[in-house]
């Protein structure tokens, strides 16, 4: 049991070889360098983004031969390539790799701009009397039904009025009746 646990851990020793992948991105149309641009392998946690002048090295192993890699920025079209085929062109051109990517045109929907009037929200509760401010658990209709009818112009006594505890504050922070 043991002589076959060691056998397997020996196996996993084995050393993966790795390379060192380097390269420029530039666009097809005008070979001016695009910056920031993601490399990487497809469902992975190898990849990294050019530098300012399309300048990029990615460390590429075996382990990745078989999967997919990723090219990719807003407004030109991907470019995918197995890791494998990516490291042979690479060695084709001795180190000088230039991946050029196309310009990729978005068509958007028309957008209207147009001014609209914002109406102020008022806080408190929205009763049928345009929103104003109601003793706590009474509705509009018992408000109305409870106060005396006094003629115009005549005032109420403090000693009459209901205590300011009943009512709710707005958002000025003054209690209304």
């Amino acid at each position: 049991m043991k002589l076959g646990f060691l056998i397997i851990l020996n196996l996993s020793w084995f050393p993966v070889y790795s390379q060192l992948v380097t390269g420029k991105i530039v666009d097809a149309d005008t070979k001016n360098p695009i910056g920031y641009v993601n490399i990487g392998v497809v469902g992975g946690y190898k990849g990294t983004v050019c530098d300012n002048d399309g300048s990029f090295s990615l460390n590429l192993s075996q382990q990745n031969d078989f999967d997919t890699l990723r090219i990719s920025i807003i407004g030109y079209y991907p470019i995918s390539f197995t890791v494998g085929d990516f490291k042979k062109i690479f060695q084709q051109n001795l180190g000088g790799l230039v991946i050029e990517l196309a310009k990729k045109a978005i068509v958007l929907k028309e957008v209207i701009v147009s001014p609209i009037e914002f109406k102020e929200k008022k806080e408190g509760s929205k009763g049928k009397l345009g929103g104003s401010a109601q003793p706590w658990g009474e509705t509009s209709k018992q408000r109305l039904t409870r106060r005396p009818a006094r003629p115009r112009g005549q005032r109420v006594s403090p000693s009459l009025r209901p205590p300011a505890a009943a009512y709710r504050r707005t958002s000025s922070g003054r209690a209304r009746s």
